[in-house]
C-alpha cells in the first residue's frame, strides 16, 4: 500500500511539473522535474530496505513445474530423491476404559505354595526279596514274564542293577572258559548258616555252604582265576556285589526265598567261585 501511495505522489508531481511548464513558471518547472525524478528513486530505495528488514520478499507458492527433459536426465543419471521417513511414534501403554481401574498384577506365589502345586510323587517301592531272587536267576527264567518284570524292577535300583550286570558278565566269562553254574549244586537246609554268613560271619564253620560238585570243576575254576586276570577281576567284582546283596536281602527273606536265591544262577556262580577263592574256609 505504501508503494502505491509513493507512486501516486510521484505522478502528482509530474502533473504539477507539466502544469508549471504550461503556465510559464520556470522555477516551478525545475523544482517539479527534480522532485519527479528523485522521488521515485527514494521510494524504490525505501521499499528495498523495508523488504530486507522483513526477510526479503516472499513469493507466493505456485504449482510445482518439472521440466520433462530435466526429469528424464535425472532418471537416466540415477538421481533419486531421498525420502526420510518420520521417526516412529513412541508406543504408549494401553489405557483402560474410562472409569475402570487397571487390573492388578498378581504377586508371585511363595516357594511353599509353588511346591504345593506340584503333583506328589509316590515314593518308589523297593523290590521284594522274592523279586530279587527271581531277577538274579535270569538265565534259568528266560522267557518268563514274571522274571522279566522282576528284572525290570531290580534294574531300576542302582545297586541291584550293578549286581545284575556283574553277574551276567561273570557267568558269560565263566562259560567261555568251561565253567558252568549247572555243574554245581547248592546244599539244602543251610538257611541259618547263610543268615550268619550274610551278617558278616567267616571262617571254617561256613564250609558247609560250599556247593557240591566234581572236584575237577573247582580245580579248573581255581586254575582259571590264577591264569586269567580279566576273569579274576570280573569274578571278584561279582563276589563283592553279591555279598553286599546278601546282607541287604537275607534279613528280610524267609527260608524259601533264601534257598531260591542261593539255588538261582547267580547264587550257584557265587558258590562256585567263592569256594575256588577260599571264602568258605
Amino acid at each position: 500500500m505504501r508503494g502505491r501511495a509513493l507512486y501516486a505522489a510521484a505522478a502528482a508531481w509530474v502533473v504539477v511539473a507539466l502544469g508549471a511548464a504550461l503556465a510559464g513558471l520556470p522555477g516551478w518547472l525545475v523544482i517539479a522535474q527534480a522532485i519527479a525524478i528523485v522521488l521515485p528513486a527514494l521510494a524504490a530505495v525505501a521499499l528495498h530496505r523495508l523488504g530486507a528488514a522483513r526477510g526479503g520478499p516472499r513469493a507466493a507458492p505456485g504449482p510445482l513445474r518439472t521440466d520433462p527433459a530435466e526429469a528424464g536426465a535425472r532418471r537416466h543419471a540415477g538421481v533419486v530423491p531421498v525420502f526420510t521417513p518420520p521417526p516412529p511414534a513412541t508406543l504408549a501403554p494401553a489405557r483402560p476404559p474410562f472409569g475402570r481401574a487397571p487390573d492388578p498384577v498378581p504377586a508371585p506365589a511363595p516357594p511353599e505354595a509353588q511346591q504345593s502345586l506340584l503333583p506328589e510323587m509316590a515314593p518308589a517301592v523297593p523290590p521284594t526279596p522274592a523279586e530279587i531272587a527271581l531277577a538274579l536267576d535270569f538265565a534259568q527264567s528266560e522267557g518268563d514274564g514274571l522274571a522279566q518284570a522282576a528284572i525290570a524292577r531290580c534294574t531300576a535300583d542302582p545297586d541291584l542293577a550293578r549286581l545284575i550286570r556283574a553277574a551276567q558278565d561273570a557267568i558269560a566269562m565263566m562259560g567261555a572258559r568251561g565253567l558252568y553254574v549247572e555243574d554245581v549244586e547248592p546244599r539244602a537246609g543251610q538257611c541259618a548258616l547263610w543268615r550268619r554268613f550274610a551278617a558278616g560271619g567267616r571262617g571254617a564253620e561256613f564250609a558247609p555252604l560250599a556247593p557240591a560238585g566234581a572236584a575237577e570243576v573247582f580245580a579248573l575254576a581255581a586254575l582259571r582265576l590264577r591264569e586269567d586276570e580279566v576273569l579274576r577281576d570280573a569274578v571278584h567284582h561279582f563276589l563283592r556285589r553279591f555279598d553286599a546283596t546278601l546282607a541287604r536281602v537275607v534279613p528280610e527273606a524267609d527260608d524259601q526265598t533264601l534257598e531260591a536265591l542261593i539255588a538261582g544262577s547267580s547264587g550257584r556262580a557265587f558258590g562256585l567261585m567263592a569256594r575256588a577263592v577260599g571264602t568258605f574256609g
